[in-house]
Formats: structure tokens, sequence, C-alpha cells
């Protein structure tokens, strides 16, 4: 997946469900385990598939 593609996969699911926000930055290989663990590990999705991961939809 490349950045155009994970910018119209949130154009398309995330959107429409929390309305559109700008993207102030664009961070890639993120390490799972330095995300906040009590607000954004228990409401993701899997990161092992391809998709958008948190917010959970």
């Amino acid at each position: 997946m490349d950045e155009a593609d994970a910018r119209r996969m949130i154009e398309e699911q995330v959107y429409p469900v929390f309305g559109f926000q700008e993207i102030d930055r664009v961070v890639t290989d993120v390490d799972i385990s330095t995300l906040d663990q009590r607000r954004v590990i228990p409401n993701m999705n899997m990161p092992l598939a391809r998709g958008v991961w948190f917010p959970r939809l």
C-alpha cells in the first residue's frame, strides 16, 4: 500500500463515519507497541490486515 492508497481508504471508510478532517502528517513504519495502550490499542483492528486500523470501524 502506498500513501495515495491509504488516503483513498481514509476518504472511503473514515470520512463517512467521522466527517472530514485534515491529515496533518503521515507516519510510516509504525511500531504498534509505541501506540497509546489505553486509547489506541483497545480501539483498533488487527494490524495484520490491509486497511484502516484505527479508529475501528
